[in-house]
Order: C-alpha cells, then structure tokens, then sequence
C-alpha cells in the first residue's frame, strides 16, 4: 500500500512538472505574441504621426515661404533667409537620423552633396 501511495506521487508530481512546463512555455509564447504585436502597432502609429509632421511642416513652411517672398504690384515686399554654415548642415546629416532612414543633401543642379556613408 505504502508502495503504490510513493508511485502515485511520484506520477502526480510529474504530472505537475509536465503541465508547469507547458503553462510556463504558453505565456511565454503569448507574451512574445504581445510584444510584438504592441511593437508593431507602435511602428505603424509612429510611421503614420511621422508622416502627417511631415505633411504639416511642409505646408507651414511653404505659407511660411509664401509669405516671406511676398510681393504688391510686382514690388518686393519681405524676404527672408537664414544662414547654415555647411559644416553644421553636414554634421546635422551624417548624426541626425531616424530608425531605418537617412539625410542626404542635394545641390540644386541634383549634385550629392553629403551622405551619411560617404561622409
């Protein structure tokens, strides 16, 4: 009798380990499932605010633009302008990025000027 209570333990603790092992393997699978299901969402919700900045800024800077050449009857009203000494603005390009993109800088005759892995 004394025997096959040992057996019967020894069964129900195996038993035990085996679904503890298989529980165990379950959550970490759904947990990586999880992450990067939230990873990816995060991407995508990321990707898409980037893309609408982009949108918003292009346009604020082109009324910005607009307004900054802004001329009466043919006369100059405002002009405005900046400068960037081009050793910053290439600096800029080669450290300044983005996960997955980078700068480049373009003359305006279509002439690289600065890439990240020519620099």
């Amino acid at each position: 009798m004394a025997s096959s209570r040992i057996a019967i333990g020894k069964i129900a603790r195996r038993t035990l380990l085996k679904i503890t092992v298989r529980v165990t393997l379950v959550i970490i699978a759904a947990s990586a499932i999880g992450y990067l299901h939230v990873l990816s969402s995060l991407e995508s919700h990321v990707r898409e605010d980037l893309k609408q900045y982009v949108i918003e800024r292009g346009r604020q800077e082109s009324d910005f633009l607009a307004l900054a050449a802004a001329t009466q009857d043919e006369r100059r009203l405002a002009s405005t302008g900046t400068d960037i000494p081009i050793d910053n603005l290439v600096k800029r390009t080669a450290n300044e990025w983005l996960p997955g993109s980078y700068s480049m800088i373009f003359h305006s005759d279509g002439r690289l000027i600065a890439h990240p892995d020519l620099i």
